[in-house]
């Protein structure tokens, strides 16, 4: 029996419209993705703690972000958005292009980069291609980055209005 109304769908895909990520948010979709699977044992040999909420992005070496799931502590499939031919616009991955993770921690409101490998091999991107996550790291050593007292992240947002007016307001975090 099928449900007799879209309200009743929705309710089933996400618990209150929390399914989709919000931190990590890829705009663009088209006719060619990739999959890339984050299996809960591809932490096991790492310093990294995801807790449930957290966000893995996947970027594109422009720094585009084209794909992006929600730690819930299962198995994690993130659809890795290609680009789409009928655009002139690269919206997506290219193939044979390299892609690098970031970790949202939502807790703490702190974005890190992470290091993949994938059988033996960097991260690249190929249409219908489904990769597997044997071990993630930082990038970077985090107890150094924090020492540092540098940001390890900074985020400049869309401005408000449009630059031609007199006068501007554009937010950016550290």
């Amino acid at each position: 029996i099928y449900p007799s109304s879209s309200q009743t769908i929705l309710a089933k895909i996400g618990e209150n419209g929390d399914n989709r990520p919000k931190h990590f948010v890829s705009e663009y979709l088209s006719d060619n993705d990739a999959t890339l699977i984050i299996p809960v044992s591809s932490l096991k040999t790492s310093s990294i703690t995801l807790s449930k909420g957290d966000e893995i992005g996947v970027f594109s070496q422009g720094g585009l972000c084209v794909g992006s799931g929600i730690w819930r502590g299962e198995n994690l499939p993130i659809t890795i958005w290609g680009d789409d031919a009928s655009s002139k616009a690269i919206d997506g991955m290219q193939k044979d292009e390299s892609f690098y993770l970031r970790l949202w921690d939502a807790d703490n409101d702190i974005e890190y980069e992470l290091s993949c490998v994938i059988s033996g091999t960097t991260a690249k991107y190929s249409a219908n291609d489904i990769l597997v996550a044997e071990a993630l790291s930082f990038s970077v050593d985090m107890n150094e980055a924090q020492s540092r007292k540098e940001p390890a992240v900074f985020k400049l947002r869309q401005n408000s209005p449009n630059p031609f007016n007199p006068s501007t307001t554009i937010t950016f975090t550290l």
